[in-house]
C-alpha cells in the first residue's frame, strides 16, 4: 500500500512539474516606469520596464492609453531586457500596457497607470517692486522678483548692478492654477540714478528663465511716489504715500503694515499701525472706521455737561476734554480720529477713550504727571484678525 502512495506522490509531482513549465518559461515584467499610481515630473516621460525571461524573446508590444507606440528594446545580459519609450505627454491620466512574447510563444502582459504634469514649462519672472513708474527716493529700496513655476525654486541669483544681492523668500501669493508663486525680496541702498536688475532662476526640474529690468532713483522724497519702510517691510505707493506725508503720518497713521489690498466694491486699502487707508474708485481717500469696528458700536449717549474746556458732540451724545481734546484737535481733529463714541475710563493703569478711527491712550503715574497721549495700535490688531480669519 505503502509503494502505491509513493508511485501516486512521483506521478502528481512530475504531473506538476510539467503544467508549471509554461508558467516558469513566461516572461517576467518588473521595474515598471513611470511607477504605477505615480505622477510624471513636467517634461520628456519615460516609459518602460524590465523584461526577465529563460527565452529569447519574439515580440515586445508597448500600447498607450491603448494606441500602440514603438519602444526601444535594450538587452542587459542573456535574461534580462530593458524597454524604453520617451515622449512628452499633455496633463492628465494614462494607462500602460506591455506584452512580451518568447520564440516558443509563451506570452505575458501587465498594464498600469500613472499621471502626467503635462510639458516642462520655464519659470515665469516679473519684477513686481520697483514697477516702472515707481520712483523710490535715494536710500534703501526694495527690489521684490515673483516666480511662477511648476514646482519648487532650487535657485535665484539676483543682481543689481552687475551685484549680487541676497533674497529672501517672502510670504507667496496665492497659487495660479497648477502653478506655484514665489516672491523673493533683497533690500539694496541705491543713490539717484538708473538701475538694472538681472534674475536667474532654475526650478526642481531644471527648467530656467532669466530676466532683465530697469528702474529710477530719485534724488530726494519730494520726487518720489513710493516709499520703503525698513521697520515693517511694506511700501506707500501714490496717493496713499502722498496722504500719508500730509497729515503727519509717522504720528496719527505709523508705518505701514500690508500690501495694498483691493477689495470687490473697487476701494483699495492699506493697513498702518494706528489706522487703515481707504482709496476710493473716485480717487478720494478715507480712514476706516477702526475704533467702531474694535469697540462694536457707540456707547450709549451722555448728557451734554456745559462744562468749561468739555467740547461736546451731538452726533455720537460723547464728551471731549483735556489732553484728549488737545491731541484731538491738534493732530487732525474729525477727519483723522473721527467723533468719539466713548467717555474716557480707566483700564490698565490707563486713561482711554474710543473714536470712530482711533483710540486714544493716556498712561497714568503716581504723580498724576501729565503723559503724552498715544494711539492704540487698531490697525495692527484688526490687520492681525482679518488676516488669520483670511489664512
Amino acid at each position: 500500500m505503502t509503494k502505491w502512495f509513493t508511485a501516486l506522490a512521483g506521478i502528481a509531482l512530475v504531473l506538476l512539474v510539467i503544467l508549471s513549465l509554461p508558467l516558469a518559461t513566461t516572461p517576467g515584467i518588473v521595474e515598471l516606469l513611470p511607477p504605477p499610481g505615480s505622477t510624471a515630473a513636467p517634461g520628456t516621460v519615460t516609459i518602460g520596464a524590465v523584461l526577465v525571461g529563460a527565452r529569447p524573446l519574439q515580440r515586445v508590444e508597448l500600447r498607450l492609453n491603448g494606441h500602440p507606440v514603438q519602444p526601444a528594446v535594450f538587452v542587459r545580459d542573456q535574461r534580462t531586457w530593458l524597454i524604453r519609450y520617451e515622449t512628452e505627454l499633455p496633463r492628465g491620466s494614462y494607462t500602460v500596457a506591455v506584452t512580451v512574447i518568447d520564440d516558443r510563444g509563451h506570452r505575458r502582459t501587465h498594464s498600469w497607470s500613472f499621471l502626467a504634469s503635462g510639458p516642462r514649462r520655464s519659470p515665469v519672472l516679473t519684477l513686481v517692486e520697483p514697477e516702472p513708474d515707481h520712483r523710490f527716493a535715494s536710500g534703501p529700496v526694495p527690489v521684490t522678483l515673483r516666480v511662477e513655476a511648476q514646482g519648487a525654486i532650487d535657485s535665484v541669483l539676483l543682481l543689481v548692478d552687475g551685484q549680487p544681492a541676497l533674497p529672501k523668500a517672502t510670504s507667496s501669493p496665492p497659487h495660479r492654477g497648477e502653478s506655484v508663486v514665489r516672491d523673493f525680496q533683497a533690500v539694496v541702498w541705491l543713490e539717484a540714478g538708473e538701475h538694472r536688475v538681472e534674475a536667474r532662476v532654475v526650478d526642481e526640474y531644471g527648467a530656467r528663465s532669466s530676466g532683465e529690468w530697469t528702474f529710477t532713483v530719485v534724488a530726494n522724497e519730494r520726487e518720489a511716489n513710493a516709499r520703503y519702510f525698513p521697520e515693517t517691510g511694506q511700501t506707500l505707493l501714490g496717493a496713499f504715500k502722498q496722504y500719508w506725508e500730509s497729515r503727519k503720518g509717522n504720528l496719527v497713521f505709523g508705518p505701514p503694515i500690508s500690501p495694498e489690498i483691493r477689495r470687490r466694491d473697487g476701494t483699495t486699502v492699506q493697513y498702518c499701525r494706528y489706522a487703515r487707508l481707504e482709496l476710493h474708485p473716485d480717487g478720494s481717500i478715507t480712514l476706516g472706521l477702526l475704533g467702531l469696528e474694535a469697540l462694536g458700536s457707540v456707547l450709549p449717549p451722555v448728557p451734554e455737561p456745559e462744562q468749561p474746556g468739555v467740547r461736546y458732540f451731538p452726533e455720537t451724545g460723547h464728551t471731549l476734554r483735556g489732553d484728549f481734546l488737545t491731541f484731538w484737535e491738534q493732530n487732525g481733529g474729525l477727519e483723522v480720529f473721527g467723533f468719539p463714541i466713548s467717555e474716557p475710563k480707566l483700564e490698565g493703569g490707563y486713561r482711554i477713550q474710543v473714536f470712530e478711527r482711533a483710540r486714544f491712550e493716556q498712561r497714568l503715574t503716581a504723580r498724576e504727571e501729565p503723559q503724552p497721549v498715544t494711539l492704540a495700535p487698531l490697525g495692527e490688531l484688526i490687520w492681525q484678525r482679518e488676516h488669520k480669519g483670511a489664512g
